[in-house]
């Protein structure tokens, strides 16, 4: 099994159109204990199998025409100036583990920009 998510890469969030998916909820029936495990850092999946897109935390700097990115921990920003996140996209696999049968979902995000 599959799914699509879209990303996006632009400096300020934009508004995502109907229909394009930001998360997707894992099913699985007849299995006792079931446990989910991202292999990305690009998604990450609850422990009831709610995958999402995984916000990467940046904090934006300008100097003349040139603008930088640089990676932060939001668990340890105290100043929120100029923080923005990004999804990123790419390709990965979901873990499912239902009892003692383990399989992955493969799942992907695109790009988003309006031009």
């Amino acid at each position: 099994p599959s799914t699509s998510f879209i990303a996006y890469g632009e400096e300020s969030p934009v508004q995502m159109e109907d229909g394009f998916p930001m998360e997707f909820q894992l099913k699985v029936t007849g299995a006792s204990k079931v446990t989910y495990k991202s292999n990305s850092s690009k998604f990450d999946v609850s422990e009831k199998g709610l995958v999402t897109l995984h916000k990467n935390y940046y904090r934006v700097s300008k100097s003349g025409s040139f603008t930088s990115y640089s990676p932060v921990d939001i668990n340890n920003v105290t100043d929120f100036t100029n923080i923005m996140y990004r999804y990123e996209a790419g390709n990965s696999t979901i873990t499912v583990t239902a009892d003692s049968q383990t399989f992955e979902v493969k799942v992907s995000s695109l790009e988003y920009r309006i031009a």
